[in-house]
């Protein structure tokens, strides 16, 4: 609620209602802690989570290695990674990573 007085000590006030959503809680399971670079392996990625939405995998640092809902640890290459998963609920826009 705002409320407004003035110099004459007149008053007014508006109120509106705002609707607050709780942070969506999302995880992924498919990652192994280690993998060898074989040329046709690819693994599958899987969310967890029973929200409507969409999720988006990406490497970090950035780079290749992550094609949709799969990592090929041969695009990737040698070195260490952390692999994200930033969900986005329909209708609200909250996400969470």
């Amino acid at each position: 609620t705002y409320t407004y007085t003035d110099g004459n000590n007149c008053v007014n006030s508006v109120s509106k209602n705002v609707k607050v959503n709780p942070k969506p809680t999302v995880t992924f399971t498919g990652l192994a802690p280690t993998y060898c670079m074989i040329p046709d392996l690819r693994v599958q990625l899987n969310a967890a989570t029973n929200l409507p939405g969409t999720g988006v995998y990406t490497r970090i640092p950035a780079g290749s290695g992550i094609t949709g809902t799969e990592f090929i640890p041969v695009f990737a290459g040698e070195g260490i990674y952390q692999v994200q998963l930033k969900w986005t609920v329909d209708g609200t826009g909250c996400s969470d990573s």
